[in-house]
């Protein structure tokens, strides 16, 4: 049943704890407010009037009150001085805090609970009510979420109480049903980016800390307290699929729910703990809503969203895996060509995930700005790899391309294409590669290492490691897989940097990166392209206006897509390209 028709975004949909209304945040006048709506009909209620916006938001136990998470506004000088260009900033200076609030829903009056040179990320109520506890960092600055800590205080507001400290982020607190301890998402003290995240429990009065998951060897993402308080369930990886599972609060080994292949994710326990709900979806099946009873794992499917895919042909990936030069099993999922004849050698295209801990997983994709479906429709196969450095194959995969990015990483990729040739499916004289972020690194590192590819795609690559190091927005990443800073050993920087080896590069390329990208600033792309534009190799360097690390409003992402395949289609198929497409001179 359809509940609001707005064309705005509306999102972060919550039951009332009496089950007899919903609150939700929708951007229909601009910022995301908080609004209320009776399961009864009629029309939704603005509640929030935050002058920057409601990021997240929970229901009091009692139904009474909100709490939600606001970021501070502009101060009056600060307007003042913005109003009349006299607003230079001082780089980790004027921070904004996002801090907590409560608001009383009979009032509608809210007042800030939290206050201080912090930044709130996450929170939760106690269950009577009487207190909040909440994940907090020094800055709002993304390297500082490894610096999260947890504490509580007063719902009415008034003095913290820290509850952890430690190092590492400790983040996404809930109370236990009967409120003596809290649970939390946890590095368990390790620093890395690349680390495992646990569930942890302390105890409220005595401050002890267990790790409950640490025999769980994959990050831990969403969970929650079983009713009784004994278990959790939670979302973790297994390879190519994410499952749900239980353990107990105690600890111990976990124990796989979900047994379906693919993607199960965004579960939800009765209040009874009897009846458990899910989305799931796979390379064959869109994403749909199933319940099954928790004693015996029986899915049953309940809705059906997207019955318009029935009239398209599109492809299965199957799973694949190989061998990297060392032994090592690597696995990754193969789209074939719709309509392909059987024997037929067919043209392969080669998707780098980012990360470099991203993952491949068996799940409904369409392919963002890189249209598996699209292309094999064209006659392509698509091939998906999880090299090592890769999420959900445990710790020690996703170490294994520490100071080597570039090294074995970019074997297990080329290794895997050499497995679809000889699985007599692709024509190794027609391949083409392509990827963002790490895949846009891996692209552009892969270009100027052999000359095998026809064309390339990089997205919002890093092309120089060294110089990434000064513009990104979290420098302390690139210091955890490389074990130095770049002034501390410049020599591996370079080694393992495409500008460094941008003289051996012929392959066409297709570049392109969001123009307010602070994770891997646009700085990186033109480096590539100078370098390529420079020693006449084909390139297009495209950018899009407005849009950060990963391209969102839907002409753009089109345009991107369209793009991609022109390109392929001219430099593999030999098909003719668009003037708008073709290479820069």
């Amino acid at each position: 049943i359809r509940l609001t028709y707005t064309p705005e975004a509306e999102r972060n949909w919550r039951w009332a704890p009496d089950g007899t209304k919903v609150a939700f945040i929708s951007d229909r006048d601009g910022k995301g407010q908080i609004y209320l709506l009776s399961m009864k009909g009629g029309e939704a209620e603005k509640l929030t009037k935050s002058k920057t916006g409601v990021s997240a938001f929970r229901w009091s136990p009692d139904g009474k009150k909100i709490a939600f998470l606001a970021r501070e506004p502009l101060t009056e000088e600060q307007k003042k001085k913005r109003e009349h260009r006299d607003d230079a900033k001082v780089v980790d200076k004027e921070f904004r805090y996002t801090h907590l609030w409560v608001i009383d829903l009979a009032t509608k009056k809210s007042k800030q609970i939290t206050k201080g040179r912090f930044n709130v990320d996450s929170f939760d109520w106690s269950p009577d009510g009487k207190t909040l506890v909440f994940s907090h960092r020094p800055t709002p600055k993304v390297p500082d979420i490894f610096n999260a800590d947890i504490s509580t205080i007063p719902a009415e507001g008034g003095k913290m109480t820290p509850l952890v400290r430690r190092k590492g982020y400790d983040t996404n607190p809930l109370y236990s049903p009967d409120g003596k301890k809290v649970a939390f998402i946890s590095q368990d003290e390790d620093t890395t980016w690349y680390s495992n995240s646990y569930i942890c429990v302390v105890d409220v009065k005595k401050g002890k800390i267990v790790n409950v998951s640490r025999r769980f060897d994959n990050p831990i993402q969403d969970f929650t307290w079983t009713p009784d308080g004994n278990a959790f369930y939670f979302i973790g990886g297994r390879k190519t699929n994410m499952h749900i599972w239980k353990i107990s609060s105690r600890g111990g080994k976990p124990k796989l729910i979900s047994t379906m292949p693919g993607v199960n994710s965004s579960f939800s326990l009765s209040r009874d703990g009897r009846w458990l709900s899910f989305i799931h979806h796979d390379g064959k099946t869109p994403p749909d809503v199933y319940l099954t009873a928790v004693r015996k794992f029986a899915p049953r499917r309940l809705t059906h969203m997207h019955t318009y895919l029935d009239s398209f042909k599109l492809s299965a990936p199957e799973i694949i895996s190989w061998t990297g030069r060392d032994g090592r099993v690597i696995e990754g999922l193969l789209y074939r060509p719709i309509g392909a004849r059987q024997g037929e050698k067919v043209p392969l295209l080669t998707v780098v995930h980012g990360g470099p801990a991203g993952y491949y997983l068996n799940a409904f994709s369409t392919g963002y700005v890189y249209p598996y479906q699209v292309f094999a429709g064209k006659g392509y196969a698509v091939l998906l790899p999880n090299p090592r450095g890769s999420g959900n194959y445990g710790y020690e995969f996703r170490r294994a391309n520490f100071r080597d990015w570039g090294g074995e990483d970019y074997w297990d990729i080329m290794r895997g294409i050499d497995k679809v040739i000889a699985m007599g499916l692709a024509d190794e004289n027609r391949l083409g590669i392509m990827g963002w972020s790490y895949g846009g690194y891996m692209t552009s590192w892969i270009i100027t290492q052999t000359d095998r590819f026809k064309a390339a795609s990089v997205g919002a690559g890093v092309t120089n490691l060294y110089s990434f190091t000064g513009q990104t927005d979290i420098p302390e990443f690139i210091k955890s897989y490389w074990g130095a800073w770049p002034w501390e050993d410049p020599a591996i920087y370079r080694k393992h940097s495409a500008m460094y080896h941008i003289k051996n590069a012929k392959t066409p390329t297709l570049i392109q990166h969001g123009e307010q990208d602070a994770r891997v600033p646009i700085a990186q792309g033109r480096e590539l392209y100078v370098g390529l534009k420079k020693l006449g190799v084909p390139v297009k360097f495209v950018i899009y206006p407005r849009q950060p690390h990963g391209i969102r409003e839907p002409k753009l992402v089109r345009d991107a897509m369209r793009r991609n395949v022109a390109w392929m289609d001219h430099w593999i198929l030999g098909k003719e390209l668009p003037k708008e497409d073709r290479p820069q001179h």
